[in-house]
């Protein structure tokens, strides 16, 4: 069999992209692999080719759109959407061309930001897969811009794999005839060390890792490390390393009406998160809508206990006084408070030592196992 997987772009470092690249390996090793790229820039592509991966370059456009603070930039942003639908319909064509001449048997879309790929393989009538790992709208602020009917369409043809059961949840609401199931991401578990760092003197060094934006939650992050230094805890000092891209104008405003303290630092986009989770004490999840939490269970794997977000992905991974800590969603008194609860080494160590074990179940071979099992049942 050979499948073509699509991706959506060509960052390697995104959260999708770098479990498509562990799974591409080994679906290499047992099909016959092609990946689709965008004509964009980026790494991927090179990495894919370094592999030995057949890469096809195909210019094609997202099928939504981000939502803008402005109506004007919303017109402006939304017209130039609409535009860009119509010219995937070229993208269509060029692809069912590609499925035919390749020999095709199985598509496979990497996000649902992308929607051209299930129509042509609909009509090359081969079978497609579409990975699921986003909300869209309430995680990424996205418009998606098929009308309801034909994202219905889409979402009933083929296999659909979420990354999570709130997201399984989620499109279900959408279209309840739709034929999902949850595979949980998987991660290589050889590449993480499990190393528990006691605290010295009274600090504790809190970690928030991901895009820099109101959904990831940076703000309840800043808020409640300020409450525990200034009223919960005015004997200790937590320090707040924020690592991320995304709406500095976001980030910068909400230090700035935390009084930008000293103990806030802003690291930007961080190459090596290995030696950063090296040096703190414990990870936050603050996003309100976390489709899975890839970076939860890097910290877990990490040595580092997580407070997480009592909502979606983050709580179906986090077992609350377990292998982790829950707050209420946009409670940053709660959060402070349970920040104040890691003081506690050994509470700290407990958490630290059944979140790895937790966390070592999430291997990048289950994954590949239940994703094949899936693609190998499509034609039964």
């Amino acid at each position: 069999m050979k499948i073509l997987f699509v991706t959506h772009n060509n960052n390697e470092k995104s959260g999708a992209n770098r479990l498509i690249i562990s799974l591409i390996e080994r679906f290499n090793k047992d099909y016959e692999v092609v990946v689709l790229v965008n004509k964009t820039e980026g790494n991927l592509p090179d990495v894919l080719e370094k592999l030995g991966i057949q890469v096809v370059r195909m210019r094609y456009w997202w099928s939504c759109v981000p939502t803008r603070s402005s109506v004007a930039r919303n017109v402006a942003v939304i017209s130039r959407g609409y535009l860009r639908l119509l010219q995937n319909e070229v993208a269509v064509r060029k692809l069912v061309k590609l499925i035919k001449d390749e020999n095709i048997g199985v598509v496979y879309t990497n996000t649902s930001t992308i929607t051209f790929s299930s129509r042509a393989a609909q009509k090359a009538n081969v079978a497609h897969v579409w990975h699921l790992r986003e909300f869209g709208d309430k995680d990424f602020n996205f418009r998606r811009l098929l009308p309801r009917s034909s994202f219905v369409n889409r979402l009933n043809y083929g296999k659909l794999i979420a990354v999570s059961n709130s997201i399984s949840d989620y499109y279900k609401g959408i279209s309840s005839s739709c034929d999902i199931e949850t595979v949980y991401n998987g991660l290589d578990i050889s590449l993480f060390k499990n190393k528990f760092i006691p605290r010295v003197d009274n600090s504790l060094n809190l970690l928030i890792v991901g895009q820099l934006s109101k959904n990831k939650g940076q703000d309840q992050a800043i808020k409640a490390v300020k409450l525990f230094n200034e009223k919960y805890s005015p004997n200790y000092k937590a320090s707040l390393f924020i690592a991320g891209r995304g709406d500095q104008y976001f980030l910068q405003s909400e230090m700035k009406k935390a009084g930008s303290p000293y103990y806030i630092h802003y690291l930007g986009q961080v190459e090596n998160l290995a030696e950063v989770r090296a040096n703190m004490h414990a990870a936050l999840v603050c996003s309100s809508s976390e489709a899975f939490g890839r970076v939860t269970l890097e910290s877990m794997l990490s040595g580092l206990p997580v407070i997480g977000a009592d909502t979606a992905g983050t709580g179906e991974l986090i077992i609350n006084g377990m292998n982790g800590l829950l707050y209420k969603n946009k409670d940053e008194n709660d959060l402070a408070l349970k920040i104040h609860m890691l003081l506690d080494d050994s509470l700290r160590k407990r958490l630290s030592d059944a979140a790895f074990l937790y966390a070592s179940n999430f291997s990048i071979s289950h994954t590949y196992d239940d994703i094949s099992t899936i693609i190998i049942n499509l034609d039964k």
